[in-house]
């Protein structure tokens, strides 16, 4: 039986100079689709310059086309801010690189609702290069320090390519998830703090003995992440607040809220 997948529309800006990096969402955005599409009900695409189909006009203005079918924005800087875009002879620029009126647009996209949210992902400047600032790092320098200060898209902060899909892989997972169950997962963002209204992820709704206890949704998660190989980095903060979840649904009166956690692994490991 075939199943129906959303498509979620991520847009990649970023200056030239972050090709692993643009490369780097790619693998992370398969990776995701594979594990988590068939549960979330949904398919992240990226878009991107590398996407946009040649035409008559000028090419910034056919990747803003693209830009505006987008749900999600998700902006990679380093030390580079890149090329003013180009304009008819004559025409006045209010822009000083692509990478700033993709950004700008965004902006307004999400002030109308049309754009979901933005995603900005700030890789670490090199010490010798913060010795020699010139006029292309001046303007990384002061737009890092405007997002910094005005506090409205969601930044972090990357040194290697490692920590930058880690950091790619959660942002997917947080939008996966509050899109499939916003009531649970309302919280997401802070895994510390225990949102334990919604336990339907945790039991079947069936009072079968022959049946799984648990619902299918949360016996494929758990298997999922049993699976995983590699270091602890493999297990995001929104897997951890995913299972806090499913612990408090599992637990009863007079039981310790933390052990359903060890319970639940056992669990998994017999799926």
């Amino acid at each position: 039986m075939s199943e129906y997948h959303r498509i979620v529309n991520i847009f990649v800006a970023s200056p030239s100079g972050l090709d692993p990096e643009r490369k780097a969402i790619r693998q992370v955005v398969d990776e995701t689709n594979r594990r988590n599409s068939s549960y979330w009900q949904l398919q992240f695409k990226p878009v991107g310059w590398e996407d946009t189909v040649g035409g008559n006009r000028r090419a910034q203005d056919i990747i803003n086309r693209d830009l505006e079918t987008c749900d999600y924005f998700f902006g990679v800087m380093a030390d580079h801010w890149g090329s003013p875009p180009h304009y008819q002879q004559g025409a006045a620029s209010a822009y000083t690189s692509g990478f700033h009126e993709e950004y700008e647009l965004a902006q307004k996209m999400y002030e109308a609702g049309s754009m979901r949210d933005i995603f900005l992902f700030f890789k670490d400047i090199p010490q010798d290069r913060l010795r020699d600032v010139g006029p292309s790092l001046q303007q990384v320098l002061a737009f890092r320090q405007k997002v910094r200060d005005e506090k409205k898209p969601l930044y972090t902060e990357f040194d290697t390519l490692d920590v930058f899909k880690s950091k790619i892989g959660d942002a997917l997972s947080k939008i996966g998830w509050e899109t499939t169950k916003p009531a649970a997962t309302k919280n997401i963002s802070a895994p510390g703090e225990e949102n334990l209204e919604d336990t339907t992820l945790a039991a079947a709704p069936t009072s079968d003995a022959g049946e799984y206890f648990l619902a299918s949704e949360t016996r494929r998660f758990l298997a999922d992440v049993i699976n995983r190989k590699g270091d602890r980095n493999v297990v995001s903060n929104v897997d951890l607040a995913r299972m806090r979840l499913i612990a408090t649904g599992l637990s009863r009166v007079g039981n310790d809220i933390r052990a359903p956690l060890k319970i639940l692994l056992f669990r998994a490991l017999s799926i």
